[in-house]
C-alpha cells in the first residue's frame, strides 16, 4: 500500500494481515470489500482479526485481488466454498493461472538480494508457489476487469482502477482517496531493497507501472492526450472513438477526441493534436493531400492512415504516417497499433546527442537532426533549423549512438527516416531539398527499413 501518511479519512480501512503480507478490508454502499486474501494457512488468522472489528466473512461482498500469486490468492478458493455471496474482481489475465493454483515463473528476480532469498525458499521446500487452485464451479463468481464493465466497477469500489503489470502480467491496483493498494507493484521490507519487488516478470513494464503510480499519488496524472478522427463515413469514425475509448481506458489515459467528417473541417481546426485518425479515400480533399497541408503546416502528432487499400503504404511514408489501418478494421491490428504507439508517447522523453568540439560541448536533440555525412574525418550534423554542426568523430561512432529513425545508406551518410519525403533510383529525397545518395548494398535494405520504420517508431 502506499500513501498511507496521506490517509484520507473517507474510508474507513482495516489491515487483518500481519507483517508478511497485508489483507485489507473497507465498507462501501455494496458492503465490505477485501483487497487480497493472503497465504493458504491465513484463513483462520484472517477470520479472527476480522471477527474482532465485529465484520464476518459472510459480510464481505468483493474481494479485489491485486494478482494471482499465493500470498495474495492464498485462500481464495477456501473462501469461495464456504460463502457463496463473495464475486472477485480480477484482471483479465489472471483467472488461467488461478485455475492452475501456481506463480507463473515468468521473469526473474530483481537483484542480487532476492536472488538468495528466492534460492533460501527453495532450498527449505517452499519455492514452488503453489497455492488452491480455484473449482471450475466457481469460476462464473469472478469479473474480469474490461472496458465494458470497469467504470461500474469503479463505482461499486469507490475508488480508481490502475493497470500496474510488470510484478506480474495481471497486476491491478486500487486507488482509494489518497492511498494506493498496488499488490507488489511496490514492497516494504526485507527482501526487498527500496520499494522494489522481488520478483519482476516484465521490468520495462514494471518502471511504467511505477510511474502511473507515482503521478497519481503527486496527482499528475499521465498528460491528456487530443485525438481527432476525420472520416466521411459516420460509422467508422464511431467505431474508431469507441475503440480509442476503450483503449486507453485501459490504459488510465485521459484523453479528448473530437470527430471531423471532411478535410476540410479537419483543416479548420486550430486546437492541438496528439493523434489523428485519418481516412485516405475522401471527397474534395482526400486524407492523403490533407496529411500534406497539415505537415507543411507543422503538425507534429502522431498520424494513422484508414485505408481501404493496402498499396497506399509508401504514400503513407511520404507524409511521416505512423501507421495505418485497412477497413473494415480488426481489432487484433487495431491494438497492435496502438500498443507501439503507446510505448512510443511513455517513451518520448527527449533522445539527445552530446557533441564536443574542443572543450566546447553540446547536446543536439535527435529530432533535429536530418542527415549527418562524413567529409575528411569530419562529421557534419545538418540540422532543421538549416544550420549545420562539424566536429571530428568516425562516422561509425556516430551511428552507435543514434537510435533506430537513423539509417546509414551509404559509407558517408546518416539520414533520419523522419525527415525522408521519397526514395526513388538509389537517391534519398530529404525535407530542405536535400539529396542523399544509396548505395547499391544498401539499397534493398534500405526498402525494407523503410516499412519496419513505419511499424516500430
Amino acid at each position: 500500500m502506499i500513501g498511507l501518511n496521506n490517509l484520507d479519512m473517507e474510508f474507513d480501512i482495516y489491515n487483518v494481515g500481519n507483517r508478511v503480507m497485508n489483507t485489507y478490508v473497507y465498507h462501501t454502499s455494496a458492503g465490505y470489500i477485501m483487497i487480497d486474501t493472503g497465504y493458504e494457512h491465513r484463513f483462520r488468522e484472517v477470520e479472527k482479526k476480522l471477527n474482532k472489528l465485529g465484520i464476518a466473512f459472510s459480510q464481505i461482498k468483493y474481494v479485489f485481488l491485486t494478482h494471482a500469486h499465493d500470498d495474495h490468492a492464498g485462500f481464495l478458493q477456501e473462501l469461495l466454498s464456504k460463502y457463496s455471496n463473495i464475486r472477485v474482481i480480477i484482471s483479465d489475465k489472471s483467472m488461467p493461472r488461478l485455475l492452475k493454483g501456481q506463480n507463473a515463473f515468468i521473469g526473474g528476480c530483481s537483484g542480487f538480494v532476492s536472488l538468495v532469498f528466492c534460492k533460501f525458499m527453495g532450498l527449505i521446500g517452499r519455492g514452488s508457489h503453489l497455492f488452491p487452485a480455484i473449482e471450475k464451479q466457481y469460476v462464473d463468481r469472478f469479473i474480469e476487469l474490461s472496458p465494458q464493465n470497469i467504470d461500474s466497477i469503479e463505482n461499486l469500489l469507490q475508488g480508481k482502477i490502475l493497470f500496474t503489470p510488470g510484478h506480474t502480467s495481471d497486476s491491478i491496483s486500487l486507488k482509494l482517496g489518497n492511498i494506493i493498494f498496488c499488490g507488489n507493484a511496490a514492497m516494504n521490507g526485507f527482501p526487498s531493497m527500496k520499494r522494489i519487488t522481488i520478483w519482476i516478470e516484465d521490468k520495462k513494464a514494471f518502471q511504467s507501472s511505477w510511474n502511473v503510480l507515482l503521478a497519481d499519488m503527486t496527482g499528475g496524472g499521465d498528460k491528456m492526450i487530443h485525438i481527432a478522427i476525420c472520416d466521411d463515413e459516420t460509422c467508422m469514425s464511431d467505431t474508431i472513438r469507441k475503440m480509442v475509448s476503450d483503449f486507453f481506458g485501459m490504459k488510465n489515459t485521459e484523453i479528448t477526441i473530437v470527430q471531423f467528417s471532411s478535410g476540410e473541417e479537419l483543416l479548420s481546426y486550430e486546437k492541438s493534436i496528439d493523434i489523428l485518425f485519418l481516412d485516405i479515400q475522401m471527397k474534395d480533399i482526400d486524407g492523403m493531400e490533407t496529411a500534406r497541408m497539415l505537415r507543411k503546416r507543422k503538425f507534429e502528432g502522431f498520424l494513422i492512415f484508414i485505408t481501404i487499400l493496402k498499396e497506399m503504404v509508401f504514400q503513407c511514408f511520404e507524409v511521416q504516417a505512423y501507421d495505418y489501418l485497412v477497413k473494415p478494421i480488426e481489432e487484433r491490428y487495431f491494438i497492435k497499433t496502438m500498443e507501439r504507439l503507446y510505448a512510443s508517447i511513455q517513451n518520448a522523453s527527449e533522445a539527445n546527442l552530446l557533441v564536443r568540439r574542443g572543450y566546447e560541448s553540446r547536446i543536439i536533440s535527435l529530432q533535429d537532426i536530418v542527415f549527418g555525412e562524413i567529409i575528411d574525418r569530419k562529421v557534419y550534423l545538418h540540422l532543421t533549423s538549416s544550420e549545420v554542426i562539424d566536429f571530428y568523430d568516425r562516422i561509425e561512432h556516430l551511428e552507435q549512438q543514434l537510435d533506430q529513425r537513423f539509417f546509414r545508406c551509404h559509407r558517408s551518410y546518416l539520414i533520419n527516416l523522419k525527415y525522408l519525403k521519397s526514395y526513388k533510383k538509389g537517391i534519398a529525397y530529404m525535407e530542405g531539398g536535400k539529396e542523399i545518395p544509396v548505395s547499391r548494398l544498401r539499397s534493398k535494405e534500405f526498402s525494407s527499413v523503410i516499412l519496419q520504420y513505419m511499424k516500430s517508431m
